[in-house]
């Protein structure tokens, strides 16, 4: 053996021929580039692509979300509306329930889509629509507690010539009056901090004034028979019109006088 590996030429290039052949290298790097070609057209790989996409771009295209797109009193209903552009047609909804998280299925609608309905909300809610390879980013429904009112007090004064009684209401009801008699509309309500009465058919809108025990007050004299109703508004600006009600105005017409004697 010595004498065969005496030449140091001779030595290496033996050992390169049982070692290293160059058929298994090839083989290694056949294999690599198929698996490679594989893996470029796979699922995996595309979704992935995806995702970074849209992470870059920072918004999602797998999934589109349809939302109402201002805030919604308490008490209102939402609809939400999903449309998924790829890979699984299936979508689920998930959404934050105090600590928790809530995931429902959502059902697909006929043109394709899939919806899901917020029943009378009472508080804003944050959700997120998933597939099973997508997921959208998590969406605010804001909810406000719009103005009420508490208490209403509405008195029809008479002209004192008329001889009728004061008429007092604690509701928005339908009233009757003669004209020249003084309507006062009282209002309790905590978070208004403006208040109007609005006129059907007529643009201008007459506004309540501060009174006494935290109540607005506004009193009038209405001259034309028409729907009425009271607008709220609070800090933010969020407005909410009360129950409409009908003033109807009658003519103060002069009095007769009936000749009852003597006869002739």
């Amino acid at each position: 053996i010595q004498d065969q590996y005496a030449d140091d030429n001779a030595f290496f290039t033996a050992i390169f021929r049982s070692r290293l052949s160059w058929r298994r290298p090839l083989l290694h790097a056949i294999a690599a580039i198929i698996l490679a070609v594989i893996a470029v057209r796979s699922d995996a790989l595309a979704k992935a692509t995806y995702g970074l996409r849209d992470l870059l771009a920072g918004k999602d295209t797998g999934i589109t979300v349809e939302m109402p797109a201002t805030e919604m009193p308490a008490g209102s209903d939402a609809r939400i509306l999903a449309t998924v552009h790829r890979w699984e047609k299936q979508a689920e909804i998930i959404y934050a329930d105090g600590s928790d998280e809530v995931r429902l299925p959502m059902p697909a609608t006929q043109d394709g889509r899939f919806a899901f309905t917020f029943y009378s909300l009472t508080d804003s809610v944050r959700f997120r629509i998933v597939t099973p390879a997508l997921a959208s980013r998590w969406h605010e429904l804001p909810v406000f507690t719009p103005p009420a009112i508490d208490a209403v007090t509405m008195t029809v004064t008479p002209q004192a010539y008329t001889g009728r009684p004061i008429q007092v209401v604690e509701a928005f009801a339908d009233l009757g009056l003669i004209a020249g008699e003084t309507l006062t509309v009282a209002i309790q309500a905590p978070l208004a901090t403006e208040a109007w009465l609005l006129s059907d058919g007529d643009g201008d809108a007459q506004a309540f004034q501060p009174a006494s025990n935290g109540r607005l007050e506004l009193t009038s004299k209405p001259k034309q028979t028409g729907q009425r109703r009271v607008r709220l508004q609070d800090a933010a600006g969020h407005r909410v019109d009360c129950q409409p009600f009908t003033i109807t105005v009658s003519p103060d017409l002069p009095p007769i006088i009936e000749l009852r004697a003597p006869e002739q």
